[in-house]
């Protein structure tokens, strides 16, 4: 992942999609984490993205789980 080598330049674009992918599917809480790293990314703050990366990890499994309720506990391919 870009910030194991502390490429924040990269980190904060993956932060931004991720950002606006959970917008589009309702995860709130994810796309709060994501906006926070990426304005830490934007800053330049490698440490703060990634303190806010197991809070950004667990919200993405809490959102997934919460799709797969959706669809009646359907696998997804």
């Amino acid at each position: 992942m870009s910030l194991l080598a502390n490429d924040t330049k990269n980190a904060t674009l993956h932060a931004h999609a991720i950002k606006g992918a959970a917008a589009n599917m309702g995860g709130e809480w994810l796309r709060q984490t994501a906006a926070a790293m990426e304005t830490a990314g934007r800053a330049g703050d490698a440490i703060a993205m990634k303190a806010l990366l197991p809070e950004l990890q667990e919200r993405m499994v809490k959102l997934q789980a919460a799709i797969q309720t959706a669809l009646g506990g359907q696998a997804t391919p």
